[in-house]
C-alpha cells in the first residue's frame, strides 16, 4: 500500500512540473527607441527594421538593398543613410538619441580602411559580415556598446559605400542562429518577436501575433509553417545556436505536450501567446540547450503548428 501511495505521489509531482507555470524569468528582450536623428550635411535619415531586401540608402533614385543579412541582425532597428555622404570627414558628423544601453553597429565597406574615429572610440570587428550590390566585397559590422543617451559618429571618411548603422539593444538576444533545417523541407526563417510579426512562413498575412508577453518582445524566433502541423517525428527541426540558450516552444493550447518534449525536460514558463491561428492561446514550453545543434520534434496532433524562441543565457 505504501508503495502504491508512493508512486502515486512521484506521479503527480512530475505532472505538477510539467503542467504548473515556473515563475523564474528566462530573458527579457528590450524594445529601442531611436530618436533625434541629425546628420551634419542636412540629408533627412529614417530608420527601419533590417532585412534581406530592406534599402541601403535613403537616395530614392537608388536600388542598393541588402542581400546577405546575418540571422542575429534580423527584425533589429537600422538607419538609413544618404550615398552621397560617402566622403564626408568630420569627427562628429551623425548623432542620434538611445532610449536605452546598446551595441552600436557601424556597417563599414570592406573596401577601405575604417576610420580614424573608430580606431580612437574602440570599435571592434564583431565578425559578423554583410552583403549588398554598393558593397562588392561585403562589409563588416564594427560594433561599440553606447549608454542610454546621445551617440555620436564620425563621417565615412573615405569613400566607397557609405556606412549604415544598426542599433541592438543590450538584453536583446544575441544568440546567432544558423542551419536550420525542417524534415518537410520548407525554408524556415529568424525573425525579432513583437505583436504584428507573422506566426507561418505559408499562412495567410492575418495569422500574426496579436499578444506577445512584454519580456520576449525583440528576442529572435524562428517562423515555422502552418503545414508543419501533423507532423509526428522526434527529429523534425534542427538548427544550430552559438551561445547557450533557451529554447521556448510555443505549443497550441489545446494540445497534449508532444512526447519528444516530455522526455526531453521542457517545462511551462507561464508565458502565453496569442494569434488567431492558436483560438485558446499558446503556452511557452522552455529547455536551456548548450551550445551546438538544437534538436526538435515535431507537432505531432495538428492544431497551429509551434514557434520557436530563443532567448540568450
Amino acid at each position: 500500500m505504501k508503495r502504491r501511495y508512493l508512486c502515486l505521489f512521484l506521479v503527480l509531482a512530475l505532472a505538477l512540473t510539467l503542467i504548473s507555470p515556473i515563475k523564474s524569468v528566462f530573458g527579457a528582450g528590450t524594445a529601442l527607441q531611436i530618436s533625434n536623428i541629425v546628420a551634419e550635411s542636412g540629408v533627412k535619415y529614417s530608420t527601419g527594421t533590417l532585412d534581406i531586401g530592406s534599402p541601403q540608402y535613403v537616395n530614392s533614385n537608388l536600388n542598393f538593398v541588402y542581400t546577405g543579412v546575418p540571422n542575429k541582425f534580423i527584425g533589429l532597428p537600422y538607419i538609413m543613410t544618404s550615398y552621397n555622404d560617402s566622403f564626408r570627414k568630420e569627427t562628429s558628423f551623425l548623432k542620434f538619441t538611445i532610449d536605452k544601453p546598446a551595441n552600436v553597429y557601424v556597417v563599414y565597406d570592406n573596401r577601405a580602411p575604417i576610420p580614424t574615429w573608430m580606431l580612437q572610440d574602440n570599435f571592434k570587428d564583431s565578425g559578423f559580415d554583410f552583403s549588398d550590390p554598393n558593397w562588392p566585397r561585403g562589409a563588416s559590422g564594427w560594433v561599440r556598446s553606447f549608454p542610454a543617451g546621445t551617440v555620436v559618429l564620425g563621417g565615412n571618411e573615405l569613400g566607397g559605400g557609405m556606412y549604415n548603422v544598426i542599433v541592438e539593444g543590450i538584453g536583446t538576444s544575441s544568440v546567432n542562429i544558423s542551419n536550420i533545417s525542417a524534415a518537410s523541407g520548407t525554408q524556415y526563417k529568424v525573425n525579432r518577436l513583437d505583436v504584428g510579426q507573422p506566426q507561418y512562413v505559408d499562412a495567410p498575412s492575418s495569422l500574426t501575433y496579436t499578444y506577445v508577453p512584454p519580456e520576449d518582445i525583440g528576442e529572435q524566433y524562428i517562423i515555422t509553417s502552418y503545414d508543419d502541423s501533423f507532423v509526428r517525428s522526434s527529429s523534425f527541426l534542427k538548427f544550430d545556436i552559438n551561445t547557450e540558450a533557451t529554447v521556448i516552444v510555443t505549443l497550441d493550447r489545446r494540445l497534449p505536450l508532444p512526447r519528444w518534449m516530455v522526455q526531453a525536460g521542457f517545462v511551462n514558463t507561464g508565458r502565453v501567446y496569442r494569434d488567431p491561428a492558436w483560438p485558446s492561446d499558446a503556452i511557452g514550453w522552455g529547455k536551456v540547450y548548450p551550445a551546438g545543434t538544437v534538436t526538435l520534434g515535431g507537432n505531432e496532433f495538428g492544431g497551429g503548428m509551434y514557434d520557436v524562441i530563443v532567448v540568450p543565457g
